[in-house]
């Protein structure tokens, strides 16, 4: 477990550290086997790694410390991303009739088990239908998410079955369970995106503008620009972009006698 993924980040990307998010990228991959290159040896294999990463982090810290290349190159779309937009849930005090403990039974159980699961013909045709349309994908910034949530659904779904004592296979059932959860991570996923996490500069601002034009719907360019915090250039170039990929319309309305432009949110 790491307290602060957003410093593990920025500790990953130490000169100390070089070529270290490329392995990890790599072992979260797993291949059976995975060839790590030394410097002193030349290199050895890993043999069945199984890289399990729990952390928590701020929209603020992955920002600051995450870059385009982790998400074009693979390294965070590798990640299951789950969000929580209300307040944190405290257990203060260890309760043993509480509601975490059946969740560590269940771990203890996983701990110890050895059995093969395979999934039931009628969980194979569900999940086939759904992936079809899982699949699908509007918005080009989650593409690299998309394949690999519906791979992340199969495991869910094992968990499940394996956390079932009554279980000898996975089930259409636990696969209800498996994609409701990753349905959430990808709408989570598309908020995310969209309103807060932001690689470049330039997405940073397109996220400050598309967050008060989806708010608002129809905005005049006087209340944008002093909304957003953009220079004139800067928000010239984000509507010009926003305009090119047809996600606003641009108006002239008149307002107390002048005449200025206004925005309509088109999505």
């Amino acid at each position: 477990a790491i307290d602060e993924l957003g410093a593990w980040l920025s500790a990953l990307d130490a000169s100390y550290n070089k070529g270290g998010k490329k392995i990890l990228t790599e072992l979260l991959d797993y291949q059976g086997k995975s060839w790590v290159k030394s410097l002193a040896h030349g290199g050895y294999y890993i043999h069945r790694p199984h890289v399990n990463i729990l952390a928590a982090s701020t929209v603020h810290w992955v920002n600051t410390t995450a870059t385009e290349e982790d998400r074009s190159g693979g390294f965070l779309p590798r990640w299951l991303l789950v969000c929580n937009w209300g307040q944190d849930h405290r257990l203060s005090i260890p309760d043993k009739h509480g509601p975490a403990e059946p969740v560590k039974g269940h771990i203890k159980r996983l701990r110890t088990l050895e059995a093969v699961y395979t999934l039931s013909d009628e969980a194979e045709d569900f999940y086939h239908d759904w992936d079809q349309a899982f699949s699908r994908v509007e918005d080009e910034r989650i593409g690299a998410w998309v394949n690999r949530l519906a791979i992340m659904a199969l495991k869910v779904a094992l968990v499940y079955a394996a956390t079932d004592e009554q279980a000898t296979a996975v089930e259409v059932h636990h696969l209800r369970l498996a994609v409701k959860l990753i349905e959430r991570c990808r709408d989570d996923l598309v908020r995310l995106l969209r309103w807060d996490l932001a690689f470049t500069h330039e997405e940073r601002n397109r996220n400050k503008v598309i967050r008060i034009l989806e708010t608002e719907k129809v905005v005049p360019h006087a209340r944008l620009l002093r909304n957003s915090h953009l220079s004139s250039r800067e928000l010239k170039e984000v509507l010009a972009t926003l305009e090119e990929q047809e996600r606003i319309i641009s108006d002239e309305s008149a307002t107390g006698g002048k005449v200025g432009k206004v925005y309509r949110w088109a999505c």
